[in-house]
């Protein structure tokens, strides 16, 4: 699990993340209103290559709580 954070007026609101890396070819991001989780989604997949790390081709799920947060 990693930790993040995001901004709410001034105050910071603690976000958990989780990810699981199963068989079949897939990705989901659960959590986050659909909005979010479209533009989400690509910029995930930018950071991850950015960081050098190559995109799995395993399913990937990543879940952000609180789940409420938009």
């Amino acid at each position: 699990m990693f930790k993040s954070a995001i901004l709410r007026g001034i105050d910071a609101v603690p976000v958990d993340i989780e990810i699981a890396i199963g068989r079949s070819p897939s990705f989901q991001i659960v959590g986050l209103g659909r909005p979010a989780v479209r533009e989400g989604r690509e910029r995930l997949r930018n950071a991850i290559l950015a960081s050098g790390f190559e995109w799995p081709t395993d399913s990937i799920t990543i879940n952000l709580a609180p789940a409420d947060i938009p």
